[in-house]
């Protein structure tokens, strides 16, 4: 009899010791509002400069095998070029300006792939940098927020 008592004792107390670490593990538990919670994306602070030659600079968007780069002018030109991984595949240049909530390309040539893609954008101030958001990738934006394949991002701003 005594030998059937320790082997239940010895039962009880593995079971009883592995349940109270599996309760314990899943102390303390994390609050219910974090884990329901969305991930906070970041847009940044919609508006355009004052002096519209702040925009004046390099931007790019995209990477891997295809990129796109933009380069405005503070004489309010602009080049862009579409590159991908066996080489460029359109180019676009003319002229930009600003309306009240937006930046307007005016393209007097286009080639290739880029030809209707750059038109208008939305200006967001994200940091200390601006950040064009165009009409095509408006709805990842809002989904996304800043991000090097959906906005245009400044990669320099040594242009006269």
């Amino acid at each position: 009899m005594s030998h059937r008592t320790s082997l239940l004792s010895l039962v009880a107390s593995v079971l009883l010791g592995g349940l109270g670490i599996y309760t314990i593990s899943f102390w303390p538990l994390p609050p219910k509002h974090r884990i329901l919670e969305k991930p906070r994306v970041d847009h940044g602070v919609p508006g355009v400069p004052v002096d519209p030659k702040d925009l004046a600079g390099g931007y790019s968007r995209g990477w891997g095998t295809a990129s796109t780069s933009l380069k405005l002018l503070t004489n309010n030109t602009y080049s862009a070029t579409y590159h991908t991984d066996i080489g460029d595949a359109g180019e676009a240049m003319g002229r930009w300006g600003l309306t009240a909530t937006q930046m307007v390309l005016w393209p007097s040539n286009e080639t290739l792939f880029i030809v209707g893609e750059l038109r208008r954008f939305d200006v967001y101030r994200y940091k200390t940098n601006w950040v064009l958001v165009s009409e095509r990738d408006r709805e990842f934006f809002e989904k996304y927020g800043v991000t090097i394949e959906f906005t245009f991002q400044r990669a320099y701003d040594d242009i006269q």
